[in-house]
């Protein structure tokens, strides 16, 4: 049975939710990496506008559920359903953390998109 929830992934995602980019960035190490299909962001200041840039494309960012989780190690995935005001998005994250628990490695993406109409 896959882990009910992680507190690094529920404080993020909370972050987000709240649009707080400081707090996000908290998150990452400072040599902290985000690959996605959208680019890489490496560092600070490449991650603070890869997560403005995120969020401006939705006006909501908030959970409506975690779907599946895995932590094991230094590695946690997880799947959730997150509500923003153009409609439902599914989203996949693979994340590696330091000895602190903070983020070395992100990789995010969007497996559905359901919009409103």
């Amino acid at each position: 049975m896959a882990d009910a929830s992680h507190p690094v992934v529920e404080r993020y995602l909370k972050a987000l939710g709240d649009r707080d980019i400081d707090l996000a960035l908290s998150f990452y190490t400072d040599q902290a990496v985000i690959i996605s299909f959208d680019g890489v962001a490496e560092g600070g200041d490449q991650i603070r506008s890869f997560l403005a840039g995120f969020l401006a494309a939705y006006d909501r960012y908030d959970v409506v559920s975690i779907d599946q989780l895995r932590a094991a190690h230094d590695l946690i995935v997880w799947e959730a359903t997150m509500e923003t005001g153009a409609g439902l998005l599914q989203v996949t994250n693979v994340v590696t953390l330091d000895k602190d628990g903070r983020i070395n490695r992100h990789v995010p993406s969007v497996r559905g998109y359901w919009g409103k109409t």
